[in-house]
C-alpha cells in the first residue's frame, strides 16, 4: 500500500452523488513511470521462482517490503499481466478455463454431422456427454461429460436413436482431459501453424502439438524474468519517484 500512498490527491465524482470526494489519483502512474525509468542508471534482471512473492522478494533485495511496487514500474508485462502463478495455481486454474473432454477425430462428414448440443455415448466405454463446442481446424470435439465414465481412443463415439441404433458417429483418433489437448501446432521456428485434420497422419515431423497446460506454463514462466533496480541505486531511484509524483 505504500505505492498508492504516493499518488497525488484529487476530486472525484462517484455515480450519482453530488458532492464529489478527495481521492488518489491512480491514474497518475501513467505520466511518471517514464520519468522513473529515464532516472535509472542501471538495473540487473532476475528470476521469479515458484512460490516468490514480490513483499519477499523486495525484503530480499532492499531489507524492506515496501518497494515490491517498482518491480510493476520496471516491468510492463508484470504490470499487465499479474505475477506469475505458482505451479500448483497454475495448474487449478488450466483445469478450471477446461473442464471439459476433448475427443479427437479425422472422420470429416462424420464430424460434421455431430452438431453441438448432440448428446453421445462410447460404444466400449459407456460414457457420455453433450457436444458443447467443435473446433473443426483440429478435428476435435469438445464435451461435457454426463456420467463418471471416460471416452477412450480407438473407440465408436456415436449418437444413438431410441432403438439403440447408431444414427452418426465417429472413431476418437485421441480422447483425452480438455486441459491436457491441443490447442494448437507450431513448427520447428515456433510460429503457429495449420493442419490438416483430416489426415493427421501426415502431420509434418517438425510440427509440434501444444497443450494447454504447456501453453499455460509457457505464458506464465515468461513473466518470470523481470528487471529490478539494483539495491545501490533504490534510494535515489525512490527519492525520484516521490518528486514525480509530488509534481504530477
Amino acid at each position: 500500500m505504500s505505492y498508492f500512498a504516493e499518488f497525488p490527491m484529487t476530486r472525484y465524482q462517484y455515480g450519482n452523488e453530488t458532492y464529489s470526494v478527495l481521492t488518489q489519483n491512480l491514474a497518475a502512474y501513467v505520466d511518471v513511470i517514464d520519468d522513473v525509468k529515464d532516472a535509472i542508471s542501471f538495473y540487473t534482471e532476475m528470476y521469479i521462482l515458484d512460490g516468490d512473492r514480490p513483499d519477499n522478494m523486495s525484503y530480499k533485495l532492499y531489507g524492506t517490503p515496501e518497494y515490491y511496487f517498482t518491480f510493476f514500474l520496471m516491468n510492463d508485462h508484470l504490470r499487465q499481466q499479474g505475477w506469475p502463478l505458482t505451479q500448483k495455481a497454475l495448474d487449478e486454474k488450466v483445469k478450471t478455463d477446461y473442464p471439459h473432454f476433448t475427443i479427437t477425430n479425422n472422420s470429416g462428414n462424420g464430424d460434421a454431422q455431430l452438431k453441438v448440443g448432440s448428446n453421445i455415448t462410447g460404444n466400449t466405454s459407456g460414457a457420455t456427454g453433450t457436444i458443447i463446442k467443435r473446433r473443426l481446424d483440429l478435428g476435435q470435439l469438445i464435451v461435457k461429460p454426463t456420467n463418471d465414465f471416460t471416452f477412450r481412443k480407438g473407440e465408436l463415439v456415436a449418437i444413438f436413436d431410441e432403438f439403440g441404433f447408431v444414427t452418426k458417429s465417429v472413431v476418437a483418433t485421441a480422447a483425452t482431459d480438455q486441459w491436457q489437448s491441443v490447442r494448437h501446432y507450431v513448427d520447428g521456428n515456433g510460429d503457429r501453424v495449420d493442419i490438416d485434420p483430416l489426415n493427421t497422419d501426415t502431420i509434418p515431423s517438425q510440427y509440434t502439438p501444444v497443450l494447454y497446460n504447456e501453453w499455460y506454463k509457457e505464458r506464465n514462466d515468461a513473466n518470470r524474468e523481470m528487471k529490478v533496480i539494483k539495491p545501490t541505486a533504490i534510494q535515489s531511484v525512490m527519492r525520484a519517484f516521490r518528486d514525480a509524483m509530488k509534481s504530477a
